[in-house]
């Protein structure tokens, strides 16, 4: 669905240089050499792109209870994190079960579906990302 004409007049317009960094994003995801490195391309294009204290590309099974991930920078990744709590609160990750439940791949927040209270007591914030030092995430799914 369009946005009406009066929700153009208050939609902000992309500056000149804030196009030109997306254009600059889409050339290096796109590039042949970016396919055959897609991971690690994203993550340092993105970057760029959205300013961020980390940037992670994340291969997900909720089922397993699996995750295969990457990031940027990789210190802030904690192994010991991803191998011991991730697999234990995975299923709290409310971008994640959204998209499992609606398969609509939309860019979210955990911020979008809870309050910054109800995180922060959430298992998945105390024994995940609290230990990283993280607030929120936004996340995007890619469906091949």
């Amino acid at each position: 669905m369009l946005p009406s004409e009066g929700h153009l007049k208050d939609m902000e317009r992309l500056l000149d240089h804030d196009f030109q960094v997306i254009l600059d994003f889409l050339l290096e995801i796109y590039s042949p050499a970016a396919l055959r490195k897609f991971p690690d391309r994203l993550i340092e294009s993105l970057h760029k792109l959205i300013p961020s204290d980390l940037v992670t590309y994340d291969e997900m099974d909720p089922d397993r209870r699996t995750s295969t991930d990457r990031g940027s920078p990789a210190d802030m990744m904690r192994p010991e994190l991803r191998q011991e709590s991730w697999p234990r609160v995975m299923q709290e990750h409310p971008p994640l079960m959204y998209f499992r439940r609606t398969g609509d791949p939309c860019a979210c927040r955990i911020s979008d579906f809870l309050s910054q209270q109800n995180f922060r007591c959430s298992a998945l914030y105390q024994e995940f990302y609290r230990k990283m030092g993280i607030e929120d995430v936004l996340c995007k799914a890619l469906v091949s």
